[in-house]
């Protein structure tokens, strides 16, 4: 059980009595925002799962997708996702015509990566321990890196699914075949079935089959205790004119 001390540094965000000291902590003993998990400017990685197969440690992708939405938000929820449709149809059917320039086994934008970090394997030094076991090297310190396991010390290869930089080095002096130790996730194979699935283009509400089912009616209106909102919703486009003209009229009569 911790003692009561190191419960009230857990609460204030203070390590120092709890760790030691270091170097990465400000004044009050709190880490900075330069510190925490980014300790001589490597990202955390050990404690992502490998099963996605990325080294994306940001919140792009929801971004992007609220992105592409910030028309259709203010949409009824029907014609939202009547929006959404649309739009994942359009963009898997432009996906899969730009599958036809695409050549080779890896996807173009894997190969780009594999090929700068070759042009960094000529200032690393390469120390063979087993046929698929080596030292590397390189910026003043050493990597051990498995051919066989498709690991590195450092994470990134068994995170991403891509050999990094020394794993080339060592590919390279094995004269093995780099598109081999690629993870099959950035195959061009797998990029098609992706978006291969085709989704059947829709006719409009009027031209829907007319069931003997009766239609289906809003929830009944239900006035919630407690002060009314003062927020108003967003009225369509002239919906408020109609009142204020009938206003009018009726004053002028």
């Amino acid at each position: 059980m911790p003692s009561e001390q190191s419960s009230q540094m857990l609460k204030q965000g203070s390590v120092v009595g709890i760790y030691g000291p270091t170097s990465n902590l400000n004044s009050q003993g709190r880490f900075t925002r330069s510190s925490f998990g980014r300790q001589q400017g490597h990202q955390p990685k050990h404690g992502f799962s490998p099963r996605a197969k990325s080294g994306m440690l940001l919140n792009n992708c929801c971004e992007s997708f609220n992105n592409v939405l910030k028309d259709a938000r203010t949409k009824p929820i029907l014609s939202l996702m009547e929006w959404i449709r649309r739009y994942v149809m359009m963009r898997c059917c432009a996906k899969r015509q730009g599958l036809k320039n695409f050549e080779g086994t890896i996807m173009p934008s894997v190969v780009k990566m594999i090929e700068r970090g070759q042009k960094e394997i000529y200032n690393m030094r390469l120390i063979q321990a087993d046929l698929h076991v080596f030292e590397v090297q390189h910026g003043g310190d050493c990597f051990v890196v498995n051919l066989e396991n498709k690991s590195r010390g450092c994470y990134r290869w068994t995170l991403m699914g891509i050999p990094c930089w020394h794993a080339l080095a060592c590919l390279s002096q094995r004269r093995l075949d780099y598109e081999d130790y690629v993870h099959q996730a950035y195959h061009v194979a797998t990029y098609a079935k992706t978006y291969a699935p085709k989704f059947n283009a829709m006719p409009g509400q009027n031209q829907w089959e007319v069931t003997p089912y009766p239609q289906p009616l809003p929830p009944s209106y239900k006035i919630m205790p407690g002060r009314p909102s003062k927020r108003k919703r967003r009225k369509e486009l002239g919906e408020g004119k109609k009142g204020k003209e009938r206003r009018g009229r009726e004053a002028v009569g």
